[in-house]
């Protein structure tokens, strides 16, 4: 999760929305570098929305992931515009 300047956010609570069988939600922090992992998603079961949100910065929208896909990078940015 990084600031709109690309500046990494630390302690942003990320949450996961589920569609399809990923039912539920899952939320975690980011690190000091602003990174976050998160785990136990089905496979098979539709993309999933991640947002993040750290006092009054948020995502603008939920950036889409699917979970069937390998190991990766997501950027989430925050803005508090």
């Amino acid at each position: 999760v990084v600031d709109d300047a690309g500046r990494p956010v630390a302690g942003a609570t990320v949450s996961v929305g589920y569609s399809g069988t990923n039912v539920g939600a899952v939320r975690n922090k980011t690190d000091a570098e602003g990174r976050f992992a998160i785990t136990g998603l089905n496979p098979d079961g539709g993309l999933v929305g991640v947002t993040a949100r750290k006092d009054a910065a948020i995502t603008a929208a939920p950036v889409a992931i699917d979970p069937g896909k390998p190991d990766g990078e997501v950027r989430v940015v925050v803005s508090e515009k």
